[in-house]
């Protein structure tokens, strides 16, 4: 593939990218990934004052619902960062995209600060969701397929907060009791809605933490990035620290505009293939199969990877300077 044939995006998603755990477990005999797995959890251990194996927690996890979610955001950044460093082995990005929770694996990537200092700052901010007004984020999807425009209408017409992430699923943030309500309602509008996450992300509830987690990033020193970001918050390129950080917040408190984010970069950067730098590409499998997008190839970092010989001879390698971890 050359340049010529259009730009590259590496995309991070995010905890839609460890629902599936086999998709996970393959990428622990990769012995840099798992290097990388080893040395993150040596860094939580150390910030939390107790053992983690972020190695055992993939080998072991069935269904990610029942593994404690902030241990999984932490697993997400370690294992995206580490398999975005092995396909950038195999092509060069032009641009960096991170979706909801990728936004770190991104930053830690495209080093704006280190991956240990990530995750310290990810936990230390994880912690004060308790402080946040019970709530939950959770799935929307249509019983008969592709979502219409009437029922995001009507979801976006409740208070909650929804953010659409493919023509089949969007999620809606908002209190418990706004959501537990919806849910009954929703059936009526052909929809189905379960709970992801119990914390309200991407929803105002979210005020009462996020200053105090600002105060904690001013603990850490932001490098401008390396590659160009696309920010799915604002919708355009950031590179200032400042709104590097400003972004961490402003996604906490509001809707992620994914599918707006993907038509952007395909008409205005040029995007034609999206590596999925997952571990798994629900984000972006379904684009190759979507009528209205044409010309944009996805790949499953795995499949680039894992067939490096074959794809060696057409895709541009890497530079030999490399990141500081």
């Amino acid at each position: 593939m050359s340049k010529a044939a259009g730009k590259t995006l590496f995309l991070f998603p995010g905890l839609d990218a460890v629902l599936d755990a086999e998709k996970i477990r393959r990428w622990l005999d990769v012995p840099s990934v798992r290097q990388t797995l080893e040395s993150a959890s040596e860094s939580l251990s150390e910030a939390t004052g107790r053992e983690h194996s972020l190695v055992d927690l993939f080998a072991e996890m069935r269904r990610p619902q029942d593994v404690d979610e902030d241990l999984i955001h932490i697993g997400l950044i370690a294992i995206q960062y580490a398999i975005a460093l092995e396909s950038e082995k195999r092509v060069i990005p032009d641009i960096l995209t991170g979706c909801s929770h990728g936004d770190l694996g991104r930053m830690a990537f495209a080093g704006c600060l280190p991956l240990w200092d990530t995750i310290r700052m990810a936990w230390a901010s994880a912690q004060l969701r308790t402080r946040c007004v019970p709530g939950v984020n959770a799935s929307a999807r249509s019983v008969s397929g592709r979502l219409t425009t009437e029922q995001l209408d009507w979801l976006r017409k409740q208070d909650v907060v929804v953010s659409q992430w493919t023509h089949h699923h969007a999620t809606a943030a908002g209190s418990l009791e706004t959501i537990r309500d919806l849910r009954e309602r929703a059936i009526r509008h052909g929809l189905k809605m379960h709970i992801l996450l119990r914390v309200p992300v991407h929803s105002p509830l979210m005020r009462p933490v996020v200053d105090e987690a600002l105060r904690i990033s001013q603990q850490f020193h932001l490098e401008p990035p390396r590659y160009p970001i696309f920010s799915s918050v604002y919708v355009r390129r950031i590179g200032d620290v400042t709104e590097l950080k400003q972004e961490a917040v402003d996604a906490s408190l509001s809707e992620i505009r994914w599918m707006e984010t993907l038509t952007r970069l395909i008409e205005e950067e040029g995007i034609r293939r999206i590596v999925c730098i997952g571990p798994s590409s629900t984000l972006a499998n379904w684009i190759m199969d979507d009528d209205d997008i044409k010309g944009v190839e996805v790949i499953d970092a795995w499949d680039l990877c894992r067939t490096q010989a074959r794809q060696a001879g057409s895709l541009p390698s890497r530079p030999d300077a490399s990141p500081s971890a």
